[in-house]
């Protein structure tokens, strides 16, 4: 097999069965509720309360996830490597900042760090998988902000873009769309006592969903640039990791601005 057929296959392999390993590995499923509500336990965190909130102690199923790959098309479009201008690109990694500004909830806003360390491009499509963490910052005065610090995400999933002109132009725009898995992290001020468990920290897993139009500079050229703009949502699920009723954060939609650059090999 050649070499270029063989970096194709391990990018292929790599985009399409990792996204449903991180969905068991970093984004857990569902966890056994303890009876507890989560603004009770951030309530006593903001507060110093000491005294158990009762409940039963949770229990985190461990997620099972398997994937198989067999094929060189993905969704019927037949995807090499990058190829302009008789140039070939064995690899491609984007990396890129964005800031959401969510519509409701009580997250001010998002600043993401994204890396696509795996992708594949043919002149009018991209896919690819993308790994990122965030910095959450709260609405000042609401209840997270008064109860818990330190509060991140991190962030994974798919992303695709269909291109409107030829790699060749000068600028090339989009249409992109992503989905992925997050994962809401805090540490709470004070310790928080239920069902006899001492907990200092908690997470929430959810999903997000994107899409928005960019334009690429240079898709020829060995470093390339891009922007976009884009509306999305995010959903979290019903019980934090540490098995509290999640009555705190709730989904939200936003609008998304993202600069960044593709560096070709």
């Amino acid at each position: 097999m050649r070499t270029n057929q063989r970096v194709l296959l391990v990018k292929l392999a790599c985009v399409l069965t990792l996204p449903l390993w991180l969905s068991g590995c970093i984004t857990p499923e569902e966890h056994e509720s303890r009876g507890v509500k989560l603004s009770d336990a951030m309530n006593a965190s903001a507060s110093g309360d000491k005294r158990d909130l009762g409940g039963n102690r949770s229990y985190e199923p461990t997620p099972d996830a398997d994937a198989t790959v067999s094929s060189d098309m993905v969704g019927g479009f037949d995807f090499a490597g990058v190829s302009y201008d008789n140039r070939d690109y064995f690899w491609q990694v984007p990396a890129d900042v964005s800031y959401s500004m969510p519509f409701n909830g009580e997250i001010q806003g998002i600043t993401h760090f994204t890396l696509t360390p795996f992708s594949l491009e043919s002149e009018r499509n991209f896919l690819g998988l993308y790994v990122g963490g965030a910095m959450v910052d709260l609405k000042t005065g609401s209840l997270p902000s008064r109860a818990v610090d330190n509060t991140w995400m991190l962030e994974a999933g798919l992303t695709y873009r269909h291109y409107l002109s030829p790699a060749r132009t000068g600028f090339s725009p989009y249409i992109a769309a992503s989905a992925g898995y997050v994962w809401l992290n805090w540490d709470y001020r004070n310790p928080i006592v239920a069902g006899g468990d001492t907990i200092q920290s908690d997470s929430l897993g959810g999903g997000e969903g994107s899409i928005a139009f960019g334009i690429s500079t240079r898709r020829e050229s060995r470093v390339s640039a891009f922007g976009e703009v884009g509306l999305g949502g995010t959903i979290f699920s019903d019980t934090t990791s540490q098995g509290f009723d999640n009555d705190v954060f709730h989904n939200f939609g936003f609008v998304t601005f993202k600069v960044g650059a593709s560096l070709k090999f």
